[in-house]
């Protein structure tokens, strides 16, 4: 993989144990891949702003690797 780092950062938001979903139309789930993601922690203060202030929710910031794979 060319010019990309050996790692990537990304912000989600979390309930729990569990993801706030992507698509609004889903409930919480704990597959990080249908999460919603933010590339910049201030975009996600600013999601969190308008998610119900009597639950618990919570910022988490995600690294993950990449790895590639041999064919």
């Amino acid at each position: 993989m060319a010019n990309i780092k050996d790692y990537q950062v990304f912000f989600t938001v979390m309930e729990g144990d569990k993801f706030v979903p992507s698509n609004i139309c889903c409930d919480m789930t704990s597959r990080i891949t249908g999460a919603v993601r933010f590339d910049y922690l201030d975009d996600a203060k600013d999601f969190c702003k308008n998610l119900n202030s009597e639950r618990d929710f919570k910022i988490v910031r995600v690294k993950y690797e990449l790895n590639e794979i041999e064919k």
